[in-house]
């Protein structure tokens, strides 16, 4: 492969710290993706399949009409560099790329490139993950230092190619320059995080962040305090999170005196999807939060992200990664450092102005809030009303123990289901009910369909149509240490909890995830390519 070329070919599209979706029907585009293809002719001969959906992805994006983007959403289709520098003390080269996707894709393949101020390649890797969403791409290399005294930047250049059964084949790029300051040393001490923390959930936990619900049923929640966010007449829910740090510097750092905006980076990757703190419009307000202390430095930034998402974006916990990066100077301007605080951070690989923290979860609900729950005790409970350590009776007649308790609000219509026997339930599209054939979302189910009641008889679905309602609820619970199913009886009817609608979830993506030749044939070839 030609890198230099390569390399003159990014620049041409180039967009330092920003995401290049790549457009198939754009000349430059498609120069940039066959030379990382290692151009056309060997593209075209040893992936024929692949070249065909390019072909098929140029004609997409050539007919392609401007979409209603619909409902904003904070959390969007990105393929980003989160940090990337040479690493002084360690003479290493670290990198990290991540591709995090809406909708499922077939295969990601991912590259990273690092090239020096002359468009030298420096190193390169790459790797390709099957069946996902969601992909992490970490360089850790070791570089010899004398290398690197010819070097005044670098650029890391990360590619991702993927292929999704309704948009078909897809590409990304994004590049991110380090401009390297050999005075820049590791001048964090210690940083004690002020925000985002645990408050009430063990240290070795998740951090639980919940939106527009309480703590009313004795779950564990560390952060609670956003009812604010979520507006009832628009039902839009503002991303909101507060993150703070107490930063202590080395006694050689010198006074703090201030941050570099340009290099200044804070995302949420909720693993389908990437949400950054806006900085537009309110730079030096950002600048102002950073202050200078005896030791070193403090912030507290706005809990605003100024970003939308939907009210509910799936009725379970949502595993949320943390990013932050700071480039600061010291002593007016004359030092500079850098701090990163990641919740997949190996301290074991990097120096100690990485930062770990714990992965953060956002709860969501389920059922209706009136919906009646039969208990261990044989008396009926709203759901609303339970609380953790509560015992209700399972479909077997033995008691199960609630260990958590999900509370959000629904901006779709919940599904209203009637039986032959009179009962009714309101639920979400993705509740489980447990019927002939196992559990099945209530999505899924049809006028055919019979669902087990508390009587233990299948009962016939005579009705289902959406009703408003917005408060939902949902439990997650222990079976004693019992091998049976996770199920409750909600308004007469057996359910599954949030444990069994999330294997559905997955067993229904797997599912329907389609075979797409060029993808399976070709993917041996494909990894090695991508990994040489």
């Amino acid at each position: 492969m030609d890198y230099l070329n390569l390399y003159q070919q990014g620049a041409r599209i180039r967009k330092d710290e920003e995401m290049v979706r790549l457009d198939f029907s754009d000349e430059l585009h498609r120069a940039y993706f066959l030379a990382e293809m290692g151009g056309e002719e060997y593209f075209k001969s040893s992936f024929p399949q692949l070249y065909t959906h390019y072909q098929e992805a140029a004609a997409r994006d050539r007919n392609r009409e401007a979409a209603d983007a619909g409902e904003p959403d904070a959390f969007q289709d990105a393929v980003e560099v989160f940090y990337g520098f040479y690493n002084k003390d360690t003479s290493h080269l670290v990198c990290k790329g991540v591709t995090s996707l809406k909708n499922d894709a077939q295969n990601i393949c991912q590259r990273i490139h690092v090239y020096d101020n002359a468009g030298n390649l420096v190193i390169a890797t790459g790797s390709v993950a099957s069946d996902s969403h969601h992909a992490v791409l970490e360089l850790d290399a070791a570089v010899p230092s004398f290398r690197a005294q010819y070097w005044s930047a670098l650029t890391f250049d990360f590619f991702s190619l993927w292929y999704e059964a309704e948009n078909g084949l897809q590409a990304a790029y994004y590049s991110s320059q380090d401009e390297l300051v050999w005075d820049a040393v590791d001048y964090v001490e210690s940083v004690r995080m002020i925000d985002p923390i645990h408050k009430k959930t063990p240290e070795n936990s998740p951090i639980v962040v919940c939106y527009n619900r309480s703590s009313q049923s004795g779950e564990c929640i560390d952060y609670d305090q956003y009812k604010e966010a979520f507006d009832p007449v628009t039902h839009r829910q503002k991303l909101y999170l507060d993150t703070g740090a107490m930063v202590t510097l080395t006694q050689d750092a010198g006074e703090f005196s201030g941050i570099d905006i340009t290099k200044f980076l804070l995302k949420l990757d909720c693993q389908s999807g990437i949400a950054q703190y806006k900085k537009e419009g309110r730079i030096q307000e950002i600048l102002n939060k950073f202050q200078k202390t005896d030791t070193g430095f403090v912030f507290q930034l706005d809990k605003d992200w100024q970003g939308v998402v939907p009210a509910a974006r799936l009725p379970m916990r949502e595993p949320l990664d943390f990013l932050l990066r700071l480039e600061f100077q010291c002593d007016d301007y004359k030092k500079r450092g850098r701090m990163i605080v990641d919740s997949r951070a190996d301290t074991s690989k990097t120096s100690g102005y990485v930062q770990p923290i714990s992965q953060l979860h956002l709860l969501w609900g389920c059922v209706a809030d009136d919906t009646d729950i039969l208990m261990a005790d044989g008396s009926r409970w709203a759901i609303s009303k339970i609380k953790i350590g509560n015992l209700i009776l399972s479909k077997d007649g033995q008691p199960a123990r609630v260990t958590d308790v999900y509370r959000g609000r629904e901006t779709e219509p919940l599904l209203c289901l009637e039986t032959q026997s009179g009962r009714r339930l309101l639920c979400t599209k993705f509740h489980p009910l447990l019927t002939r054939s196992g559990f099945t979302a209530a999505a899924d189910l049809t006028g055919d369909d019979e669902v087990l009641n508390e009587e233990g008889r299948y009962d016939r679905l005579t009705a289902i149509y959406p009703v408003n309602h917005e408060n939902v609820y949902s439990l997650k619970l222990d079976m004693l240490g019992q091998d049976r199913d996770a199920a409750m009886i909600c308004g007469g009817l057996v359910t599954g909890d949030v444990n069994v609608q999330y294997q559905l979830i997955q067993e229904k993506g797997n599912k329907e995830k389609p075979v797409n030749d060029c993808m399976t044939e070709e993917l041996k070839k494909l990894t090695d390519f991508f990994r040489n």
